[in-house]
């Protein structure tokens, strides 16, 4: 982490909760799961995944870019990759009205059998997060609003860099010991609004 701090690839403000989840989420098998970080919601799980893509971001200044994802206005994607543990993690991620000040995040996750879903409404301010067996509602602590809606832009970010250099297909890396998929990339879909509403 401190190497990715030095670089600039971690916003400050996402270094210390990047801190306390790979403290307890260690995909290299340091250290065993963090059930009770995984149940505070998707969040948790979207950032360990976005920690493993910051890990990654360097490229040369002769990569392929792929313009359509950065200059993308709406995205919609899968990540898989499996824990040291041998716990499966699964995230399903839309985006949408990127670039605008509307944007739209819904992030539905699962690591093994514990489901968590997120939703983000940067224009309305409004987020709802739910887990396993539980009805969508606010965020509890230690998330609040203002912290979901800025580390899922984050995250956002993150992937869009990380996926600047795809082309088509499955995308692959490997990150602390982790095999990690990027599939079912969709640049541009479109996505309607009910999607993001916490009743869908």
């Amino acid at each position: 982490l401190e190497r990715i701090r030095t670089c600039g690839l971690v916003p400050s403000r996402a270094s210390a909760k990047l801190n306390l989840l790979t403290d307890g989420f260690n995909v290299d098998g340091g250290k065993p799961l963090n059930r009770q970080i995984i149940l505070i919601g998707i969040g948790a799980v979207v950032a360990v995944v976005g920690g493993i893509v910051m890990l990654q971001l360097s490229q040369s200044e002769d990569a392929y870019v792929n313009e359509n994802i950065i200059s993308a206005t709406s995205l919609e994607f899968k990540v898989d990759f499996t824990v040291a543990t041998g716990q499966p993690v699964d995230v399903h991620f839309w985006a949408k009205n990127i670039g605008s000040p509307d944007v739209k995040i819904r992030v539905d996750g699962s690591v093994g059998s514990t489901d968590m879903d997120v939703i983000v409404d940067v224009g309305t301010g409004a987020t709802w997060m739910r887990d396993t067996g539980s009805s969508w509602g606010s965020p509890k602590p230690p998330h609040n609003s203002e912290l979901l809606i800025q580390s899922h832009l984050d995250m956002l970010e993150q992937y869009q860099e990380r996926l600047s250099d795809w082309v088509e297909g499955d995308h692959y890396f490997t990150a602390e010991g982790a095999t990690i998929r990027i599939y079912d990339i969709e640049v541009n879909p479109d996505l309607p609004d009910s999607l993001f509403l916490p009743d869908s």
